[in-house]
């Protein structure tokens, strides 16, 4: 027998009354009646109707803690049948990282005994949790065929996993989501596209792609991404670049390499994440490194002049250095009476130089360039060397072989972040990560061996950002500062007048007047939305995808064009699936049951709200006292009127 996916977990059509099933699931976004934070709701109820969930069967508890121990998770301690599902849900969201109901808070006296609570991070992973609780108790209560529920079960355990790991920022986004909640700046990722992030809202926003820019251009990028025209491009501009030749054979790249001198470098004109990079030292070891580039990369190998000197990644952003890092290559002290190899384990023994309290390291690895290396110094992993001598292991300078990570941001020579911050101008890239090698970060380039090695237009910031906080520098923070400063940084102003039957017409005349108000006064583009649509820039948009205020509200946010919203909304609507936004900042309530609650919630979050029939005046007299107020109407705005708000 197979499961059947839309009965439940292992649900068996003909079996007796489930003890559970699942009525509905919706979801509440934003400000909701239910909980501190956005919340997917999922009703039960019993087959036998009755007022209050029925406690847990010592039967089904059995069968349930089975098949739960077979996918290696703990039976919840449970008094009736709705905290068994609640703590199901909970543990296979725990399981994968998910936030569970254990950090909602909820509301008084809104969640009914048949409800299940969880949060709302992604809609998918909440729903899927929830099903699965249901169905897994549902399927264990009809005794449906165990075999057939352990499948199902494990199948949709793992359908959850891999969701929510699909949907969860990757370690570059966490860092700039991180960076924006420390700050108090405004985040989210757009609706249509998670991999991208976007700083601020409406008109005042920069979106974020890792940390390529939406003012970033395509042929920016194309250049930077290529290395032979990033070399070719700061060549003839005057920027220090190693000489370098394109190959599309093995023959070519030996001949490069000598034409060079040894050691020569050897990487894919167009790799990424340092892949496919050697570092030769003969003639009869050339091939090997190009078939690695051409392996890792297209468009051709190039071969470059290796460059003496330190290697430092520079990140700048918005025409101003950011951050600066040393890329330290693996090496050893020799004493006179260990061997490398050993001064090797040693390293690798030794927590100090492995994980270095003011750096970011990792143990030295036993690749070939590493013998290749030793010989090219005239030693190997056999041979000792004298005391005091530094014995390079590795030319290449990567955390992943042994390389240390190490912030130099406060020692970089003003000459030197002249030079960066000209190459990211010089390749028009609004954030550049840059790869260069110096005698010495903080003495002038000119002064010695000099050479931009690559350039990259989405540099990671995972390895920068470790760097920088073990020293104290917040580098995240600082580019963030220059890609979106403060005076960029207020929220869109968001009005509401929620609205019970009869109600509309009226307000949304009011609403009207209130965006040709704004409009007039600031040159504000105002977008008015109700159930039926947006109104925005002239035009009206019809795309309601989703139950409640939060399609609406997406959108505005998510609009260059939105300097100010108005919503139109009933209270019914709110009530069911949320405001929507996690702010408004004036609210205006009609008369209904449900108007003291949800002036609650509104005011708790800061929102002021006033008489349902106020005028014009009054709602921008209000506006001019909350946070979203702008202390002069500023360049964001595409009119020159500079009035205050309220005169």
């Amino acid at each position: 027998m197979t499961a059947d996916p839309e009965a439940g977990v292992g649900e068996r059509p003909d079996a007796g009354p489930p003890p559970v099933r699942l009525a509905g699931i919706r979801f509440l976004w934003g400000l909701n009646v239910f909980a501190d934070q956005p919340v997917a709701v999922a009703r039960l109820a019993s087959g036998p109707e009755t007022r209050t969930p029925p406690p847990v069967p010592i039967e089904l508890a059995g069968r349930v803690a089975a098949h739960l121990a077979r996918q290696a998770l703990a039976m919840p301690a449970a008094d009736d049948v709705v905290s068994l599902v609640r703590g199901i849900a909970d543990a296979a969201l725990a399981r994968c990282g998910a936030p569970d109901s254990r950090g909602v808070r909820l509301r008084p006296a809104m969640a009914g005994p048949w409800d299940v609570v969880v949060p709302l991070d992604h809609s998918d992973t909440a729903e899927a949790a929830l099903r699965m609780a249901a169905g897994l108790v549902a399927a264990a209560g009809g005794a449906a065929d165990g075999d057939a529920i352990d499948a199902a079960l494990a199948a949709r355990l793992s359908a959850l996993a891999r969701g929510w790991t699909g949907w969860r920022p990757d370690v570059e986004q966490g860092e700039i989501i991180a960076t924006c909640r420390r700050l108090g700046v405004r985040w989210k990722r757009l609706s249509y596209y998670p991999d991208c992030i976007q700083l601020g809202e409406g008109r005042r926003q920069k979106r974020l792609l890792t940390t390529v820019t939406g003012e970033t251009g395509h042929i920016a990028v194309r250049i930077s991404n290529d290395k032979s025209l990033t070399n070719l491009r700061l060549a003839q501009q005057g920027v220090p670049v190693p000489r370098h030749r394109i190959v599309q054979t093995p023959a070519e790249a030996e001949r490069a390499a000598a034409e060079h001198g040894y050691p020569a470098v050897v990487k894919p004109r167009d790799g990424r994440w340092n892949q496919g990079v050697a570092v030769v030292y003969a003639d009869d070891q050339v091939a090997e490194a190009f078939a690695a580039a051409q392996d890792k990369g297209g468009g051709g190998v190039v071969v470059e002049k290796w460059i003496a000197g330190r290697e430092f990644r520079i990140l700048v952003a918005a025409d101003g250095v950011c951050g600066v890092h040393e890329r330290e290559a693996p090496s050893v002290l020799g004493d006179g009476r260990a061997t490398v190899a050993e001064l090797i384990r040693r390293a690798n023994a030794d927590p100090a130089q492995v994980d270095p309290a003011d750096a970011w390291s990792g143990p030295i690895v036993l690749l070939p360039i590493v013998e290749r290396c030793l010989a090219w110094q005239g030693l190997g992993l056999d041979r000792v060397p004298e005391a005091g001598r530094r014995v390079l292991v590795n030319p290449l300078p990567f955390r992943k072989y042994g390389g240390t990570y190490r912030d130099v941001s406060d020692a970089v020579h003003p000459e030197n972040a002249t030079l960066a911050v000209r190459i990211a101008r010089l390749l028009e890239l609004d954030i550049a990560g840059i790869d260069i090698r110096l005698a010495d970060i903080a003495r002038p380039w000119t002064e010695g061996p000099a050479g931009v090695c690559e350039v990259n237009a989405g540099p990671g910031i995972d390895n920068i950002a470790v760097t920088g906080r073990k020293r104290g520098v917040d580098v995240p923070g600082r580019m963030i500062d220059r890609i979106h400063p403060p005076e960029r940084r207020r929220p869109l102003p968001f009005v509401l007048y929620a609205v019970a039957p009869g109600d509309e017409g009226p307000a949304r005349a009011r609403a009207g007047e209130l965006a040709a108000a704004l409009e007039a006064r600031f040159g504000w583009t105002v977008a008015v939305a109700d159930p039926a649509g947006v109104a925005l820039a002239g035009g009206r948009l019809r795309i309601p995808r989703e139950h409640g205020a939060r399609w609406a509200v997406e959108l505005i946010l998510e609009s260059p064009e939105a300097d100010a919203a108005v919503l139109v909304m009933p209270q019914s609507l709110l009530v069911a699936h949320g405001i929507g936004h996690d702010r408004i900042d004036v609210a205006l309530l009609a008369d209904s049951p449900w108007r003291t609650r949800l002036a609650e919630v509104l005011e708790s979050a800061g929102t002021r709200v006033l008489p349902f029939r106020s005028e014009v005046p009054e709602v921008l007299e209000a506006l001019a006292g909350s946070s979203a107020r702008p202390a002069e109407i500023d360049d964001s705005t595409r009119s020159g009127h500079r009035h205050r708000l309220g005169e």
